[in-house]
């Protein structure tokens, strides 16, 4: 055990971590769930780098005291490695759900490992659990560690789980994230708990703290808040680019869609409601549409769905999905209003019209369906 090393690279480690900390506290929106998880993870972190480098310390050193203090830091990191596993998974959870009631029903029951793991290691504060500190203040693990890791990797093995349930949606901007900033953590993890005396997992969590956040941060600039779908930014980048990503055999198409008389459920209902309507309407949509569609939050209260198809029955298809999505929306969902769309849709020829006419044009055949509902 090289005790040098661990201060500096926990040292490392706690910097990145006050420099993430310093950044999440200007951010805007600081107050959403999201950046509370994120920050408490923040928080777990850098006292994790604290209490290991004093738990390698106090490691076989003899002074009064110096057994007890090794017994609780010791208690704490298993404490502690559970609940950042823990929260980790409910923070990926949140930003791919966005439903705190999801949260509220699901997570009880999937704390349990936590709790009982959290459990252990207050136990192990008066007999042998997940670890023992002989007379001479040697650390050791004991078979039941085994289970406190388990335990661990279970929450992360879940995150991923997670990911891979809300793939070929627009959440997928969260999905590379997320998977490379595990990366650094599983290695960390694995090289210190088959060589007690390496210190990589807590700088290896900062390290991926940071890639999430730049991560997501670049990504978010081109996500709508309210729909969850991208925005018009995203669409206005890459438009040319997306219109020639058909498949073999396939031709690109697009979708307008319109909330019917949307103006009314804001002056209505005020612009709060008007908001969860248009929430409301992504959901319906990504739940309306297959994995490779994209779907974009146009302008206000406007859609726009690209998608490869053999033919106008494809189209048609879609477009069929959507409305009996909304309708068993109307039906099961309550609402002080009811959502209806005005669509229409168009297959992109690259050899007679630009990105920019190609929008013009299912924005033209929107407002003729539009026209059929006023």
């Amino acid at each position: 055990m090289n005790l040098q090393a661990i201060i500096c690279t926990n040292a490392v480690g706690i910097g990145i971590v006050l420099m993430l900390w310093i950044t999440t506290r200007t951010r805007i929106h600081e107050e959403m769930v999201s950046e509370r998880l994120y920050r408490g993870m923040l928080l777990i972190t850098m006292l994790q780098c604290l209490v290991e480098t004093f738990t390698f310390a106090v490691d076989g050193r003899h002074f009064w005291g110096a057994r007890q203090l090794a017994i609780a830091s010791n208690a704490y990191l298993f404490a502690a490695n559970i609940s950042f596993a823990f929260i980790w998974s409910v923070y990926v959870d949140y930003r791919l759900y966005h439903s705190l009631r999801r949260l509220r029903k699901c997570y009880p029951l999937i704390a349990i490992p936590a709790m009982l793991i959290m459990l252990g290691a207050v136990l192990n504060l008066f007999f042998p659990v997940f670890f023992v500190i002989s007379k001479e203040n040697v650390y050791s693990r004991t078979a039941l560690a085994n289970f406190a890791f388990g335990a661990t990797y279970f929450y992360l093995i879940y995150s991923l789980w997670l990911v891979y349930r809300r793939r070929g949606k627009v959440e997928k901007y969260i999905s590379m994230p997320v998977a490379v900033c595990m990366v650094p953590v599983f290695i960390g993890s694995l090289a210190q708990m088959f060589w007690y005396g390496v210190s990589l997992i807590w700088v290896s969590v900062a390290i991926s703290l940071i890639a999430l956040s730049g991560g997501l941060q670049s990504e978010e600039a081109y996500i709508d808040p309210l729909s969850g779908l991208f925005n018009r930014q995203y669409l206005n980048r890459n438009i040319d680019q997306l219109l020639q990503k058909a498949e073999r055999g396939k031709y690109r198409a697009g979708i307008m869609l319109d909330i019917d008389r949307f103006k009314s459920i804001n002056d209505g209902c005020g612009h709060l409601v008007g908001d969860q309507a248009i929430a409301d309407a992504g959901q319906i949509l990504r739940a309306a549409t297959r994995k490779d569609d994209i779907l974009i939050r146009f302008a206000g209260d406007e859609f726009i769905i690209l998608l490869s198809v053999r033919d106008e029955g494809e189209i048609r298809l879609v477009t069929e999905r959507i409305a009996a999505r909304t309708r068993e929306f109307n039906e099961n969902c309550r609402r002080p209003y009811r959502l209806s769309f005005s669509m229409g849709y168009k297959i992109f020829s690259d050899e007679e019209e630009s990105g920019e006419t190609f929008i013009r044009k299912i924005d033209e055949a929107m407002y003729a369906d539009k026209r059929k509902v006023i």
